[in-house]
């Protein structure tokens, strides 16, 4: 019995031996998940805080667009009253030389010495001048000549 007490015995240090190290290893898995749990829980808030910043970004960023809106929509409104006052007080110079045009011409008829009455109806006698065509007042009016015609050889 000897030997096999003593294989008994044996058997029971290679057991306690892998017991030891199943729990070694067992013992590194914990420390590694650990490691990895600590690991995820910060990139977690890491997340979180950006995701919070992003949000609030987000937010900032609606209320300046939202300002930039009203400010355009003010810009706008004010634009449109320069423009209906510039239209209002095109209409009153208007109005006005409108009013003013009369009195001026009158005022100059009245500078005037009086004249005959002047015939209206061309007599038979007066020959009707004839029309200069427009080429010919576009060249007086720029000053230019026109060109003489060479005899054809």
């Amino acid at each position: 019995m000897e030997g096999s007490a003593e294989a008994h015995i044996i058997k029971q240090q290679r057991f306690a031996s892998e017991l030891q190290y199943e729990r070694s290893t067992v013992k590194a898995l914990q420390d590694e998940l650990g490691k990895v749990r600590a690991s995820n829980k910060e990139i977690h808030q890491r997340a979180e805080a950006d995701y919070l910043r992003a949000g609030q970004q987000a937010e900032h960023l609606k209320a300046e667009l939202e300002k930039d809106k009203s400010q355009m929509h003010s810009f706008q409104a004010e634009q449109d009253l320069l423009r209906l006052q510039m239209m209002e007080e095109m209409r009153g110079l208007h109005k006005s030389a409108a009013e003013e045009k009369p009195a001026y011409l009158e005022s100059l008829s009245d500078a005037l010495p009086a004249s005959e009455p002047v015939e209206t109806e061309l007599s038979e006698e007066t020959p009707k001048k004839k029309k200069s065509s427009i080429w010919k007042k576009i060249r007086q009016h720029l000053g230019l000549r026109r060109r003489k015609k060479q005899p054809h050889d």
